[in-house]
């Protein structure tokens, strides 16, 4: 189970610990999730909480470039993502196109976040956890 109100804390905590110019994807999902769901006091099965990063990760997906990082070179580089030719995938750890290629190291400008978020969160996506339980 993913106490809500700890995970949110925690990232947080990784986001101001870092001063990167990228960073990676599940980590603003997870926060661009947190700003969106308004109820902290949560319990969530980690499937549940994984999906709801890969639904984050999606919408992120639309209003902000995301890159991978080259093995080779260590540097970020931008990646074209559809989502009609693939989905998000284990938390918004992996991208996985339909015809089975996963690209992972997947990372965003910290600059970019915010207004990415404002997006998401003008866009009223709400996130409903359906199997949840208070602490």
């Amino acid at each position: 189970m993913v106490d809500l109100r700890k995970d949110y804390e925690e990232i947080t905590e990784k986001w101001r610990s870092s001063d990167e110019p990228h960073v990676p994807l599940p980590l603003a999902a997870a926060l661009t999730l947190h700003e969106v769901q308004d109820d902290k006091e949560l319990l969530v099965p980690q499937p549940e909480y994984e999906g709801a990063l890969n639904l984050v990760a999606a919408a992120l997906s639309r209003f902000l470039p995301i890159y991978v990082i080259d093995g080779r070179a260590k540097d970020p580089v931008p990646v074209q993502l559809s989502l009609a030719a693939g989905r998000f995938r284990d938390g918004a750890t992996r991208y996985e196109r339909n015809g089975g290629q996963a690209l992972r190291s997947l990372v965003v400008s910290r600059e970019d976040v915010p207004a990415a978020m404002e997006a998401v969160k003008a866009a009223h996506i709400l996130i409903d956890f359906c199997d949840v339980t208070r602490p």
